[in-house]
């Protein structure tokens, strides 16, 4: 858990804003409970934190920094003349429709979205990752029976919380197609089309979104009766998920 937190703490250092806005949004349109403590946690932000100034499109540079302080001359408490200024300032390119570098770099930054179906980064026309959303339609389910439970002794009382999904993966299934919680390969069992947090949807190549919830209602009812009757014939529960996870793979390929 400490490491997971030293690596989280360094991708929230590094990412770029856009990003750090992207997952914000994905977590809040994901989870109702965490928006409410991300909301509380703006509100308690001093007053002039959040201000125009702060939507920039600039990564925090020190060398940056000291050439400002120099031309502003702030430990003096002097400011420079203007004609300094001007001069030392370098002119913004302009591209061909009358748009500078920095404005479009910002209209991309917010242009940028993350899906909250599978996690993946969204970019505009010209830069599509992926044209299929591959997730998974059912959430993680606590599967008891694991082997992986018993190293962490009898009698404790689990859970199906983000602390033992991230602690014991393999102790997590997805009814929708078996697959352990611990494999990231496939990221998802079902195709669809991509959901950012803001409600927008993207691109999709294979069928219409009823026609999809209807694929994964079928697959869901297959998936019961072949539990239901591994159960009855007494099919251990590791095979019914290898057997599970052989027909998902085939029936993607």
């Amino acid at each position: 858990m400490a490491r997971l937190r030293v690596v989280v703490n360094t991708a929230i250092d590094t990412a770029p804003e856009s990003a750090v806005r992207a997952v914000l949004r994905a977590l809040c349109a994901e989870d109702d409970a965490l928006m409410g403590r991300i909301a509380g946690a703006f509100d308690k932000l001093p007053p002039n934190v959040e201000s125009e100034s702060c939507e920039t499109e600039y990564e925090y540079d020190p060398a940056v920094e000291d050439e400002a302080l120099s031309i502003i001359n702030i430990s003096d408490g002097e400011e420079s003349d203007s004609s300094t200024i001007s001069a030392t300032m370098e002119e913004e390119p302009t591209r061909a429709n009358g748009e500078s570098s920095r404005q479009s770099q910002k209209r991309k930054a917010v242009e940028k979205q993350v899906c909250v179906r599978c996690g993946m980064e969204l970019e505009d026309e010209e830069g599509v990752k992926s044209l299929t959303c591959l997730y998974h339609p059912y959430d993680m389910e606590l599967d008891l029976t694991a082997r992986s439970w018993r190293h962490y002794g009898y009698g404790r009382k689990f859970e199906n919380t983000p602390y033992w999904r991230d602690l014991n993966p393999a102790g997590f299934t997805y009814p929708c197609c078996g697959f352990l919680g611990k494999e990231s390969i496939p990221p998802g069992c079902t195709k669809g089309k991509h959901w950012a947090a803001d409600g927008k949807r993207g691109k999709y190549d294979d069928k219409d979104a009823s026609e999809a919830q209807k694929e994964n209602i079928r697959q869901f009812k297959e998936t019961q009766l072949a539990v239901a009757r591994n159960r009855e014939l007494g099919v251990p529960t590791h095979l019914q998920t290898a057997q599970r996870c052989i027909q998902t793979r085939s029936t993607q390929i």
